[in-house]
């Protein structure tokens, strides 16, 4: 090479550096064989990660770490993160895992992010009991959970009607956080075990607006939870509180309410819930209005309150089954 440099011969003396530098470090074959799509950064290599996981292409996106890192580009913990998510949407939990592992091996520690998407893939394939290691595992290793990590925690116990263990998980994390007095917490658990959830609910809301850090996530998730749970009663009580404070309760939770409420046969507060949605221009599937319907015609002393719902629903623009709101309509032409 020095010969080649001295005869003036750069081109092949570059050559054959290059030729050299393949046959030391064979993932310089693959360095070149990128073409214009090369990673030549970790955030470059994030976002081709990114890619190959929404394509599914997961091993050749595990393949890249480990053949980018020998050419002494280093995956972070956002791109780690990434594969992680990739692996637990594939429901390839033993992937996700193994690859948690191999992450620390090499000395990533994993952050709230990584702990939430493990928590949350667990509970998809119903393997609860190892969400909660993972969880005590963050713990051990001195990672602050996240509130995201607490809303998967307890949207999926609320799932499963376990709507008290997720409260009392809720609980847990407003502990941690500064300005809460332990005491005052103790006392609304208290009031929730004994049955006053009425109290509970607005006692949480009251120390939240003191402290000026409301969020309405979790009461939604517990309000749900409680649907789910077949406890209508508990879930009308977290509605009237918030409503009682002037917060918007979402979409959401009224249509678990209507139907909750209507299964009961608790039919006038159902039409309460659904009026309220009308008031704030919430547009809730025809098939909600339609049960609601339905549960009332069958009721004989509703079916006039069934013939006001209808006209109400096609002023607010509800295209309702033809078939079903003419039969209700015929039962007002009748009655005439």
């Amino acid at each position: 090479m020095h010969g080649l440099c001295k005869a003036g011969k750069l081109e092949e003396a570059h050559l054959l550096l290059y030729k050299m530098e393949i046959g030391r470090s064979p993932s310089l074959f693959f360095w070149l064989s990128q073409g214009s799509d090369q990673v030549l950064d970790t955030v470059s290599l994030q976002k081709k990660v990114e890619q190959m996981c929404e394509a599914g292409q997961l091993v050749d996106a595990y393949k890249l770490l480990t053949q980018v890192a020998c050419s002494g580009v280093m995956p972070d913990i956002v791109t780690y993160n990434v594969l992680i998510n990739g692996f637990c949407k594939a429901a390839n939990i033993n992937g996700a895992l193994k690859f948690f592992k191999d992450m620390q091996n090499k000395g990533f520690s994993p952050n709230s992010v990584t702990y939430g998407t493990l928590i949350d893939g667990l509970f998809r394939i119903g393997r609860e009991e190892d969400a909660f290691k993972i969880r005590e595992h963050m713990l051990k290793h001195g990672c602050e959970p996240s509130f995201e990590v607490y809303r998967a925690l307890m949207t999926w116990l609320c799932r499963k009607r376990k709507v008290s263990q997720a409260f009392r998980l809720y609980l847990e994390y407003l502990k941690n956080l500064r300005g809460r007095e332990d005491d005052s917490i103790n006392a609304l658990e208290q009031c929730f075990v004994r049955g006053k959830v009425e109290q509970a609910f607005q006692g949480l809301l009251e120390l939240d607006f003191r402290l000026r850090d409301f969020a309405l996530a979790p009461y939604t998730i517990l309000l749900i939870g409680f649907c789910q749970a077949e406890k209508v009663d508990e879930a009308s009580v977290i509605f009237s509180v918030l409503d009682k404070f002037n917060i918007n309760i979402n979409p959401t939770s009224c249509v678990f309410l209507i139907r909750g409420l209507s299964e009961k046969g608790r039919l006038d507060d159902a039409v309460n819930i659904f009026l309220y949605t009308l008031d704030r221009c919430f547009k809730l599937k025809s098939s909600v209005c339609e049960q609601l319907l339905n549960h009332l015609n069958l009721s004989q002393d509703k079916k006039e309150c069934a013939i006001d719902l209808v006209h109400r629903m096609k002023s607010a623009g509800y295209l309702l089954n033809s078939l079903f709101s003419q039969n209700t309509l015929c039962t007002e032409q009748d009655k005439q």
